[in-house]
């Protein structure tokens, strides 16, 4: 009586865009899987087991590339809802390359880029106060734009006046 045995982990190993082989099992279900140099006593068929790839996908947010998040999303996963926020700004959705065209998709087989597109609502401007050694404590304003600014009550500072706020 011939026997012969077979790893087919490592000598059968099939291919799948974008999918990694995960190994040989003996059923549909994938819950028993085919053991190294396992000797056959009868015909078989073995069912291959695949993990979708993951791909980088980067959601841009800000003004310039370097305000982002990252993920890794596997290959037909749902893009994950990611709602950045923008002072003065409503998100509307996320674009790849065509501002007008709404992103809503699966991920597809390669790493992805997508940009916030934003409404502006409002102009607003930060103000910040620097007290140079006053342990009073302001902290920044937001105003809106062609607003007055009402100015902060006075800091104080031991052994000196307060002579007002500048710009420079």
């Amino acid at each position: 009586n011939d026997t012969k045995t077979y790893n087919f982990n490592t000598t059968h190993i099939p291919t799948k865009e974008h999918y990694t082989f995960d190994g040989w099992y003996k059923n549909e279900a994938l819950t028993t899987p085919y053991v190294e140099n396992e000797v056959l006593m009868q015909s078989i068929t073995l069912y291959a087991k695949w993990i979708p790839a993951s791909y980088e996908l980067k959601l841009v947010y800000g003004e310039n590339a370097n305000e982002y998040e990252s993920y890794y999303v596997a290959y037909g996963d749902v893009i994950p809802q990611f709602i950045p926020e923008r002072l003065g700004h409503e998100f509307l959705y996320w674009y790849e390359s065509d501002e007008e065209i709404a992103f809503e998709e699966h991920m597809p087989g390669h790493a992805l880029t997508l940009y916030a597109k934003w409404l502006l609502v409002a102009i607003y401007h930060q103000i910040s106060f620097e007290l140079n050694g006053s342990d009073t404590v302001i902290g920044d304003l937001f105003v809106d734009d062609g607003t007055l600014l009402i100015p902060p009550l006075s800091p104080s500072k031991e052994g000196f006046v307060f002579a007002g706020w500048m710009t420079d």
